[in-house]
């Protein structure tokens, strides 16, 4: 079982592209990316980190947005959301590889660590975190998933 550590996450205010997918409309999600990138981005806390948030989870799909942590909004592009993000505890796993690869990881999450664990999942947004050890160019690294549990 791969190893996760839980981790206490702050309040963050995030800002990008959402769109609203299912299970058979989640493959477009690479595609609102590469529109993400073509915009100019405001100052950010972290420059080099990235958040792909799944939030709003129903039954008939969740919205996913791409984007990036601000400390305001002034000099958003008009056509994103903001998002806050409330202080939560995450358990926190690793994608290692490519990014094509992070489906079968989210897989492995849900259907083996989770239940093993004994973890609870509760219902706050979950996220994959894209930092400097993520190459988008090549789509090669480090990817940490984090999933939101009970303290």
């Amino acid at each position: 079982m791969t190893t996760y550590r839980l981790e206490t996450a702050p309040v963050r205010k995030l800002a990008g592209l959402s769109g609203h997918y299912d299970m058979t409309t989640n493959s477009q999600i690479p595609a609102l990316w590469q529109k993400f990138n073509r915009f100019d981005l405001p100052e950010r806390p972290e420059p080099e980190v990235y958040y792909g948030v799944c939030y709003n989870n129903s039954d008939d799909g969740f919205h996913y947005l791409c984007g990036v942590e601000i400390a305001g909004d002034a000099g958003l592009a008009a056509e994103f959301t903001v998002l806050d993000v409330e202080a939560q505890t995450y358990a926190v796993f690793t994608h290692s590889g490519h990014i094509s690869g992070i489906g079968a990881t989210w897989g492995t999450i849900w259907h083996h660590h989770v239940p093993q664990s004994g973890l609870k999942v509760v219902k706050a947004p979950f996220y994959e975190r894209y930092g400097p050890e993520f190459d988008p160019e090549s789509g090669n690294g480090e990817v940490t998933i984090w999933v939101p549990v009970a303290a």
